[in-house]
């Protein structure tokens, strides 16, 4: 779990960081709900190096959103 430190980019008004950071991880799941309904119609999937960098990416991004989310019991 990352700590509130690890935080940094979020700005010093806990209130819209939370909108924010909802909104955000609401954008994600998304996100990450369209990239497993197209490999659902693809039985073997091909991932470039890029495409798996973005989604390693994205999962790292929901983890720290969520991680701020618990810290501030802000839940959307």
């Amino acid at each position: 779990m990352y700590s509130r430190s690890d935080l940094k980019w979020f700005s010093s008004d806990d209130e819209a960081d939370a909108v924010a950071a909802g909104d955000l991880m609401k954008a994600v799941e998304k996100l990450m709900f369209a990239v497993y309904v197209g490999w659902s119609y693809h039985p073997q999937p091909v991932v470039s190096s890029a495409e798996a960098a973005a989604i390693d990416m994205t999962d790292q991004a929901l983890r720290y959103i969520n991680a701020y989310l618990e810290a501030t019991d802000e839940r959307p």
